[in-house]
């Protein structure tokens, strides 16, 4: 089984988030601390601060959110979801068939 430490974070504060927690702590590494600079210097998280422990680090991220509570840090931001599909840019809605099946009803060529 394979992990995803980025992943891992970026929905541990999403879901923080979405829950209006103050803070969240992860496992901390120096991949996620630099995760957590970054976040910050660019105005998404309030600060953050690593907890010393003897078995394995913790990453305290503080939490931003603006004016009338709103969140930083997402689950929408219009990037096409896993699973296969588009969007249509007209309806909003999803295609399950590929585009170039929708063009037309002509035979495949007999080559």
């Amino acid at each position: 089984m394979y992990s995803d430490p980025i992943a891992d974070l970026l929905t541990r504060i999403r879901n923080a988030s979405r829950a209006e927690h103050e803070k969240c702590d992860i496992p901390s590494s120096k991949l996620k601390v630099r995760i957590a600079e970054l976040l910050k210097e660019e105005g998404f998280i309030k600060n953050f601060r690593v907890l010393e422990d003897k078995k394995q680090n913790m990453l305290r991220v503080y939490l931003k959110y603006g004016v009338g509570n709103e969140k930083m840090i997402s689950g929408s931001c219009g990037c096409p979801r896993r699973g296969g599909g588009s969007t249509s840019p007209t309806t909003g809605s999803r295609r399950s068939s590929p585009a170039w099946a929708a063009r037309s009803s002509r035979r495949p060529r007999a080559w």
